[in-house]
């Protein structure tokens, strides 16, 4: 299933006897062997994903440790981006689509348009759009999934856009 430029994978999630969470791929075998169409199945996971894992939001400096904040070049970027996930830190990016939470995002940095920085599959990170520029953020999303995220938690190397009046 894919969406926009991303490629969507599904997991189930279940508990163990000794409550350890464990996670299943679901594979294009499984989904012809259920017979269950996509659309259905792509509906039924945002729906179980929204309401069992709560999305939270919050601004980049609590999400870095602090001993790495004074190594930072783009100090004063800080206060303006928010990562956007979930209380498990786990798959959080799939609130890229989640609507309600990108208004939110979007009203508290006070924008009506709003960059979309798809950090890995675990979390993404937004900005105004008036405070930064397109062409430096590309460069840096690159930059940073080539140096910094495991390759098999590379969202994508694009940036996106969200206004929250559409």
């Amino acid at each position: 299933f894919r969406i926009m430029d991303l490629a969507v994978t599904y997991y189930i999630e279940f508990v163990m006897h000794n409550g350890a969470i464990c996670k299943a791929t679901l594979t294009d075998d499984v989904f012809d062997n259920w017979n269950i169409p996509a659309d259905v199945l792509h509906n039924t996971a945002v729906t179980n994903t929204f309401t069992k894992k709560d999305p939270k939001i919050v601004p980049i400096a609590n999400a870095i440790p602090s001993e790495s904040l004074s190594t930072i070049a783009w100090q004063d970027e800080l206060n303006s981006l928010l990562v956007i996930s979930n209380e498990s830190t786990m798959f959080g990016a799939i609130n890229m689509f989640n609507m309600e939470i990108l208004n939110n995002a979007a009203f508290l940095l006070c924008a009506k348009e709003i960059y979309i920085i798809p950090s890995s599959i675990h979390e993404i990170i937004v900005c105004a759009k008036d405070d930064m520029d397109s062409e430096q953020l590309k460069s840096i999303i690159k930059e940073v999934n080539e140096s910094f995220v495991r390759e098999d938690e590379i969202l994508s190397n694009n940036l996106y856009l969200f206004n929250r009046e559409t």
